[in-house]
């Protein structure tokens, strides 16, 4: 059985360099033969293995210094990661361990997954893209406060790093949301803590089920809104038959056809002829030279006859 190598990054690292390099900003630094990689929201450590992993499908370039913003190299200097790099960890040095919480707020505004952490040496509740979080695998997370930014340790080592969100939490359901994550970190008496927390989730889960039937109203509408669409439209093709013939007289299918057989022997090389006029739906058929006359024959429902080369319209 193959053994499994822990790795400090995921397969979304590419994903993330290949949306900063199209939208945003990527850039890379070799110094003293370590590669560096930063976007707008995060940076790493990588090796020469990790490079040709996560950043050549990207930039088809080998590591060098170069920085691109929204898919053009840009001719200034690149961003010093290194130095970065340096500050980051000088400012976490202290820092706590970042503890998860399990609760993600979909932050539809920005269309992004928002990940909350406490961090007991700091100012307390940090939050974080998951977009950027999920890039980091067998990681743990060090902050000294929430300015600082999260720093990746990978054994023991320092890997990358990402920097924190801010993001409205005006609406009746972030505020659920937050005071549940509060809540799932609070310091309160058990009992306390435990119907404090039944009655945040009542609330989150109170306002998840009318965003939903909300949703579900509108979903209705608009089907309701399709099906009479679609019942005008059938009425409106059923109609159009019944009015072939009868539009033409107001008396019997017989006088109809009577009508019409007259109406186009009257024009040139156009013969008619009636069958079944005796009977309830009479056939006039119009033959001879109909293609100069095509747009009014179909007008008035004619319908052409491939076996007997000619038009046809039923009058009942």
């Amino acid at each position: 059985m193959k053994k499994i190598i822990p790795q400090p990054f995921t397969a979304s690292l590419t994903k993330v360099f290949r949306a900063s390099f199209k939208h945003g900003k990527l850039a890379v630094n070799v110094k003293s033969g370590v590669i560096y990689a930063a976007t707008d929201h995060l940076a790493v450590i990588l090796t020469a293995e990790q490079y040709n992993n996560h950043v050549s499908p990207v930039t088809h370039r080998a590591p060098s210094d170069y920085f691109y913003r929204n898919g053009d190299e840009q001719d200034c200097k690149p961003l010093d990661i290194a130095a970065l790099f340096s500050r980051i960890v000088s400012e976490n040095t202290n820092g706590g361990i970042l503890e998860p919480c399990p609760l993600v707020l979909q932050d539809k505004g920005a269309r992004r997954l928002v990940e909350f952490y406490h961090n007991p040496n700091g100012d307390g509740l940090e939050s974080y893209d998951q977009e950027y979080t999920s890039v980091f695998s067998d990681c743990i997370f060090i902050s000294a406060h929430k300015t600082a930014g999260a720093l990746a340790i990978f054994e023991k080592s320092p890997v990358g790093f990402v920097l924190p969100i801010n993001f409205n939490a005006d609406s009746p359901r972030c505020a659920a949301h937050l005071r549940a994550v509060r809540a799932w970190f609070s310091d309160a008496p058990e009992v306390v803590e435990s119907q404090e927390v039944k009655n945040l989730r009542a609330a989150l889960n109170a306002a998840q089920q009318e965003q939903a039937q909300l949703e579900e109203d509108a979903r209705r509408l608009r089907r309701q809104l399709q099906d009479e669409h679609a019942a005008r439209v059938a009425a409106e093709q059923q109609a159009k038959p019944a009015a072939n013939c009868s539009a033409k007289s107001n008396s019997s299918p017989a006088a109809a056809a009577q009508d019409l057989a007259k109406k186009f022997s009257a024009l040139a090389g156009i013969t008619a002829t009636i069958k079944g006029a005796q009977t309830s739906i009479p056939i006039v058929w119009l033959s001879g030279d109909v293609e100069h006359n095509k747009a009014a024959i179909e007008k008035a429902g004619g319908k052409w006859s491939a076996k007997r080369s000619a038009y046809y319209i039923r009058c009942a």
